[in-house]
């Protein structure tokens, strides 16, 4: 009997990386364990990339913050802005 492997293929998830690779096998995708898998895999990929782009998002406010930490409060007022309301303008934008 054939390894359930070699019936459905091999698929591969990596989140961190940001993607979802997968290869089915010929036989396996004219059933419809397959399509339903080859459905489950589209969703995990759609969800891996809404991860990713959310942990970007997080990447880009963190960056922000920490520029405007790091400057004075006369650089702050030069662009219009104090250290109170600095954390609010990054997270609003």
């Amino acid at each position: 009997m054939p390894h359930v492997d070699q019936l459905l293929g091999v698929a591969t998830f990596a989140l961190a990386g940001s993607f979802v690779s997968t290869a089915v096998d010929p036989v396996a995708r004219s059933t419809r364990g397959a399509r339903a898998l080859a459905e489950a895999l589209a969703a995990l990929r759609g969800l891996a990339r809404g991860v990713e782009a959310w942990l970007e998002a997080r990447r880009r406010v963190a960056a922000d913050r920490d520029a405007l930490a790091a400057m004075s409060e006369r650089e702050l007022l030069d662009i219009g802005l104090d250290r109170a309301s600095a954390n609010a303008v990054v997270r609003d934008r």
